[in-house]
């Protein structure tokens, strides 16, 4: 699978966010992770005279395919993606359901608390601009509806030095750490760092 060595897509993000989740202590063994199709292809343009093709931003089928995850068979109504269904790890009996619905881009629950999280992807280098990105992140996830007295909410973004760096930075604001927000640095080896 080839994935691109100078960004990392939202849907990565939240995938592989859910997949780290999935194996912490306290975390429910089943997570919804919700990715738009834009986040997976770009639709083709039509274009006088010719036509563009579909460009594929993040190959989900075989990321979950190779990560030893298979669909379950749907029930009722055919999905509207063919990615859309609940999976199933075939080792561990982890479920995880992909849909394109509103909320969050993640929820589970986690040592009893639900957990709610706004991802966004974006640059792996210098080029790009992960402040903003972190900043539209942040914002989404304060604006998150039916916010819960015991929930817990984060903002995942794909871990790079500027990242980092922009993370380090926005988590001293006294302004921010009011907000209980804790950020997430996902890394592509599968690790996360949490701020």
């Amino acid at each position: 699978m080839q994935l691109p060595d100078d960004r990392m897509p939202e849907a990565e993000v939240s995938l592989r966010l859910a997949l780290w989740l999935l194996g912490q202590k306290g975390c429910e063994p089943r997570v919804r992770v919700a990715i738009d199709g834009a986040c997976v292809l770009i639709a083709a343009h039509r274009k006088q005279g010719s036509e563009e093709k579909e460009r594929e931003i993040f190959p989900i089928e075989e990321f979950l395919r190779q990560g030893d995850w298979r669909i379950l068979p749907s029930e009722g109504k055919e999905p509207k993606k063919p990615w859309h269904g609940t999976y199933e790890h075939k080792h561990n009996g982890y479920r995880m359901t992909i849909h394109s619905e509103g909320g969050p881009d993640l929820q589970t629950k986690r040592s009893g608390k639900l957990l709610r999280v706004e991802s966004k992807g974006g640059p792996l280098g210098r080029k790009g601009s992960p402040r903003a990105r972190l900043d539209c992140a942040i914002g989404q996830a304060l604006t998150l509806e039916d916010v819960m007295e015991d929930e817990e909410r984060w903002v995942a973004v794909p871990f790079s030095s500027e990242f980092e760096k922009v993370c380090n930075s926005v988590k001293e604001s006294a302004a921010f750490c009011r907000t209980g927000i804790k950020l997430a640095l996902v890394h592509r080896n599968g690790k996360v760092t949490v701020l």
